[in-house]
């Protein structure tokens, strides 16, 4: 009997051995497929954000008017018809807005306006339906907002779009979340995924390591 308990002893403690490595592996593994799902949505959230604003000089706060968008708006290009010719390159100092200027007042070039929808130039092979919620949730959206700051008096418009770890890794490890959570804030940054940001001017830039933008 003393034996027996001895065995289940040791064979307990070798399944609590095993799972104390194993549990944090799996964590990882899981973490970093709903990651990259998620930073490839905060893509599509940022590409469509920047057309938005190339059309109407501003960010959306709306998840849904940026869905709208990309299912019914219409981007507007300025095609040039003509070559700039090398001399006039030369006489612009190389400066190609300089030259294709100079050569639009010679009648050398002409410029027209055309549109395109939003949907069939940036989106063709995007599944429209699933825009704006966090992958591996219950329909969860993704948190959204805008806000603009002064600098040097321009005034620069920013749109920031994210999710708290505690969304998007639900159903996982809750003690390995939070240890996440506290060592992303220890280091001053945000406990979970995002693009842009309302305080800076960041080019809109997502907070993901680089890893996440080799799509596999």
């Amino acid at each position: 009997v003393i034996s027996a308990i001895f065995l289940l002893g040791a064979v307990l403690a070798g399944y609590f051995l095993v799972e104390s490595i194993m549990n944090p592996i799996r964590f990882q593994k899981e973490q970093n497929e709903r990651y990259q799902a998620t930073v490839d949505e905060l893509k599509v959230i940022r590409t469509a954000q920047v057309a938005y604003k190339n059309e109407f000089g501003l960010y959306t706060k709306h998840l849904d008017s940026l869905k709208y968008f990309i299912e019914t708006g219409k981007m507007t290009f300025v095609k040039r018809i003509g070559e700039v010719p090398d001399s006039i390159y030369l006489q612009s100092g190389n400066d190609l807005a300089k030259a294709e200027k100079k050569a639009l007042e010679l009648g050398l070039i002409s410029r027209d306006t055309i549109t395109q929808a939003v949907r069939d130039t940036l989106f063709k092979e995007y599944d429209i339906e699933k825009f704006g919620f966090v992958p591996f949730t219950d329909k969860k959206k993704f948190e959204m907002d805008t806000a603009s700051v002064d600098a040097g008096g321009i005034k620069i418009h920013l749109f920031e779009a994210k999710v708290f770890n505690s969304i998007l890794l639900n159903g996982m490890d809750n003690q390995l979340i939070l240890n996440l959570d506290d060592d992303a804030m220890k280091n001053g940054k945000f406990p979970g995924l995002k693009v842009g940001s309302l305080e800076e001017n960041n080019n809109n830039e997502g907070n993901w390591d680089k890893e996440f933008d080799l799509k596999k």
